[in-house]
């Protein structure tokens, strides 16, 4: 991902990573071969999102579209008889110029 984590620069398995994060930098090390590196140079430390199995349930909303009350987030949705409802979420990570929310119930 790019620095605003709004662009993905390249996808590629980790091939070697260390089995410890520094205590002082809290970083891991890791290393993966890319077939077409695009902008990305050898040697190269960028910051790296890990996927480690199918993504759970989760909305994309616009940024706006979450509210916060006492410290908790929320959205607002409209329901099957046209009343709206609200519904606390937890909130992830920009993708694009949208967020991700996922429900803390069932939606």
């Amino acid at each position: 991902m790019d620095a605003r984590d709004s662009r993905e620069l390249a996808l590629a398995p980790i091939g070697v990573s260390d089995n410890e994060a520094s205590p002082d930098t809290r970083t891991l090390s890791l290393r993966a071969r890319l077939d077409d590196p695009g902008l990305l140079m050898p040697g190269q430390v960028v910051r790296a999102r890990l996927s480690t199995g199918a993504a759970p349930l989760a909305l994309l909303v616009q940024d706006q579209a979450v509210g916060t009350d006492q410290g908790r987030r929320y959205v607002l949705v409209v329901n099957d008889r046209q009343a709206v409802e609200y519904r606390s979420v937890t909130v992830g990570a920009m993708h694009q110029d949208l967020r991700i929310v996922r429900p803390k119930s069932g939606f």
